[in-house]
């Protein structure tokens, strides 16, 4: 019988090693951590794949698309939350409904298009409140943005039946904003706020400190780590603002067990926040070698995750 996963050391080395993201994504699929983790079926969903990836915590996750982007519910014994809302292809609120019955709170990691789409479906959702943020929760995300991320290879299975690829937009929503170091009481379990900028100035994190779990959102998973934004779409990334995010991160290293990571991998060593910290350092001191990929960003590899930076 499967079982959710205590602690991402005792995996087979095989499930956690490289996991950044080939050319060809779909070849990843399925990501052998998913086979050890119970699945949990709700009718009528084609579109998420749901997990129990911890005691209380559930994985909402979309394989079919190249974001690969994972949503959590994390249950406490009086109040539940949900950690981001995803693309908006499907609907995300009945399947947290067919999950729990408890009083919902909804909070961004950050303002991306992959991590709000279902943001409309909620009376409010808080984030921190960057003027981006602000600006792009009043706005939603036009089909202009949206539909050169439905081609083909974009694609790792069929879009839902009652989706409209030719229209796929993101509404406008309510967003609340919220402060660091803000602390939701679910009962029995506490997530507090970390502010960690650097993929965008909004970008936080929620730490369970009790149970030593950490929901990264986008400043940290196993795959390409995007340090390279400028532009009004997508925000303003700072390598220098994400290295230092990530000296901070680094020194809450011990007290953690597990990383909740919201790409690719729902479970994370903590032991990669080092490496990944060392690597922004060795870019920022000219020791690592990067390849200019396509689209003229720079690509720099390491064991287990790469970051891409502009070439500025």
């Amino acid at each position: 019988m499967k079982r959710s996963v205590q602690n991402p050391k005792d995996l087979p080395n095989a499930v956690c090693a490289n996991a950044v993201q080939p050319n060809r994504w779909q070849d990843a699929l399925p990501r052998p951590m998913y086979g050890l983790l119970p699945e949990v079926q709700v009718p009528g969903n084609d579109w998420y794949e749901i997990y129990q990836v911890l005691p209380g915590v559930y994985a909402l996750y979309e394989p079919g698309h190249f974001q690969e982007v994972i949503s959590f519910l994390i249950l406490g014994e009086t109040a539940a939350l949900l950690w981001d809302t995803g693309m908006g292809i499907a609907p995300i609120r009945p399947l947290v409904a067919a999950l729990t019955t408890l009083p919902l709170t909804v909070v961004n990691s950050h303002c991306h298009f992959d991590h709000v789409g279902g943001n409309w479906e909620f009376p409010e959702v808080y984030a921190y409140p960057d003027p981006m943020a602000i600006a792009r929760a009043m706005s939603g995300y036009p089909e202009s943005m949206l539909n050169p991320m439905l081609g083909p290879e974009s694609l790792a299975k069929p879009l839902p039946e009652v989706f409209d690829p030719l229209h796929y937009s993101i509404r406008p929503w309510h967003m609340t904003p919220l402060a660091p170091n803000h602390c939701f009481d679910l009962g029995g379990r506490q997530l507090t706020v970390l502010h960690t900028p650097g993929h965008t100035d909004d970008s936080i994190m929620l730490w369970d400190q009790e149970r030593q779990i950490l929901f990264t959102g986008d400043t940290v998973y196993p795959a390409a780590l995007y340090a390279h934004y400028g532009s009004d779409e997508f925000g303003f990334s700072s390598l220098n603002v994400y290295s230092a995010t990530m000296n901070k991160l680094t020194a809450l290293a011990p007290s953690l067990k597990v990383l909740c990571c919201s790409h690719n991998l729902p479970v994370v060593s903590p032991d990669i926040l080092p490496r990944i910290r060392d690597g922004f350092s060795a870019i920022q001191s000219g020791s690592a070698q990067g390849s200019m990929d396509p689209e003229g960003l720079v690509r720099f590899d390491f064991e287990g995750f790469a970051i891409i930076a502009s070439k500025k």
